[in-house]
């Protein structure tokens, strides 16, 4: 018979499958209120039912993409 000794499984948590910090939620937050975004929508597009849920590349990218829109949005209302 082997003896098997594991230690905890931390492999995830270098993917960034925990989640993200509170400041980067309250970063998506912002963005999302100053671009007039629609919350529920912006979840069920990354399938996820909180922001906190979010991967750290899931992040990265609706950072990008919520950033992009409130640019086009200054420029239109020029």
């Amino acid at each position: 018979m082997w003896a098997v000794c594991a230690d905890e499984d931390t492999d995830a948590q270098d993917l960034g499958l925990e989640g993200i910090s509170h400041g980067e939620v309250a970063h998506l937050d912002a963005l999302l209120s100053s671009t007039n975004s629609n919350r529920s929508a912006f979840l069920n597009v990354y399938n996820v039912e909180s922001l906190k849920s979010l991967t750290d590349y899931q992040y990265q990218k609706a950072k990008k993409q919520l950033q992009q829109k409130k640019a086009m949005q200054a420029k239109e209302a020029k």
